[in-house]
């Protein structure tokens, strides 16, 4: 059979309320509210007025999660940040940079090549031990 109670104003002094061994189960004591064996299904609803998470097990807040932003720039313009938005609504970006690093090192092009010519003429001489008896001989 089926035992029913009529239960008026609140209930007092419940220190766990659970279906069976093996399910959830919410324990009050104290400050405290636990559910264990189970998850909490919140049924669309929101979780408001939560305090800040401090522990690496604590959740955030989305004002915890706003203050984390990172921002990007380039005060120079010379680097181009391009935000895109994955399929997953997470963020991807894009770095390039604009023109060459250091348009000096364009400008050494046939400085270059004139120390590479001056290297190798150089490494092709014989070295010649001075004479000072003979100091104006020429080999």
């Amino acid at each position: 059979g089926k035992v029913s109670f009529d239960v008026k104003g609140d209930l007092t002094n419940i220190t766990s309320i659970s279906n069976n061994s093996n399910g959830p189960k919410v324990s009050f004591g104290g400050d405290t509210v636990n559910i264990t064996g189970g998850n909490l299904n919140m049924g669309g609803n929101k979780i408001t007025n939560v305090q800040r998470g401090t522990n690496d097990t604590d959740a955030v807040n989305v004002k915890q999660l706003k203050d984390s932003r990172t921002t990007l720039t380039s005060d120079d313009q010379s680097v181009v940040l391009k935000k895109t938005e994955s399929a997953d609504g997470g963020l991807n970006y894009d770095l390039s940079v604009k023109g060459a690093v250091d348009p000096r090192v364009d400008q050494l092009n046939e400085e270059i090549g004139r120390v590479g010519a001056q290297g190798a003429a150089l490494s092709a001489l014989k070295p010649m031990q001075y004479d000072p008896l003979e100091p104006t001989q020429i080999m």
